[in-house]
């Protein structure tokens, strides 16, 4: 399904004065799901406070807030929308395939941050040691 599609069949929902939709309302609302295991900060501020969506047509991003830690290692949060006359339909949050992993399970964490692989562990390793070696 094609946004124009997704924009003239789904009924959108008012949610602070915006008519907000999803191009994958299940997939959205997993992503949404890991979001709150992985990152609290992001998932509060993407639930409760109102947020500046840009209203002019076509693709856009918005950052959701993260501490520096988590974004050196996974990159910024995102929220990827298009907006259609007064519609904004949410297609996807990054990093997706982080939160598409805790969506339905239990973190890991290793020193206070959720991993998905080895690869994360030796993010989380360096970035410690290197703040070791700052101070």
């Amino acid at each position: 399904m094609n946004k124009e599609e997704v924009f003239k069949k789904i009924l959108p929902r008012r949610i602070n004065d915006l008519n907000i939709t999803y191009l994958d309302e299940t997939q959205c609302r997993k992503l949404v799901r890991g979001l709150k295991e992985v990152n609290m900060i992001a998932y509060k501020q993407f639930i409760f406070k109102k947020l500046e969506f840009n209203k002019e047509l076509g693709q856009h991003e918005l950052l959701l807030n993260t501490n520096n830690t988590f974004r050196q290692i996974y990159g910024d949060i995102k929220i990827i929308y298009s907006t259609y006359k007064d519609v904004i339909c949410i297609e996807n949050i990054e990093p997706s395939n982080v939160l598409m992993e805790y969506h339905n399970k239990k973190k890991n964490t290793y020193k206070g941050m959720p991993f998905v692989d080895n690869k994360d562990i030796f993010k989380i390793n360096l970035l410690r040691e290197m703040k070791k070696n700052e101070n």
